[in-house]
């Protein structure tokens, strides 16, 4: 599988396993349906987070949303077999 060979790279130089990716595009490019295929052929699950709603006129408000997705990630990390994927959109 094409994650363990990478995560296997990583470990040889002593590197965090984990990857990170950003995609960029205009929109109808596939940018999200790559990150569900990725989760298809992994076997995860998709954590689905609209940044749209992470914004508030509010001081401090949108900190406190942001931490929440974080913190139920967490959870959800604990619960999964398989990590599961964590999407900005």
């Amino acid at each position: 599988m094409w994650r363990a060979r990478l995560q296997a790279r990583l470990e040889e130089q002593a590197l965090p396993t984990g990857v990170a990716a950003l995609f960029y595009g205009s929109p109808g490019t596939g940018k999200t349906e790559t990150v569900y295929q990725l989760a298809k052929a992994s076997g995860r699950d998709v954590m689905q987070v609209d940044i749209s709603e992470m914004k508030t006129c509010w001081y401090g408000e949108s900190q406190k949303l942001v931490k929440g997705v974080f913190t139920k990630y967490e959870k959800l990390c604990r619960k999964s077999k398989n990590l599961p994927i964590l999407l900005f959109n």
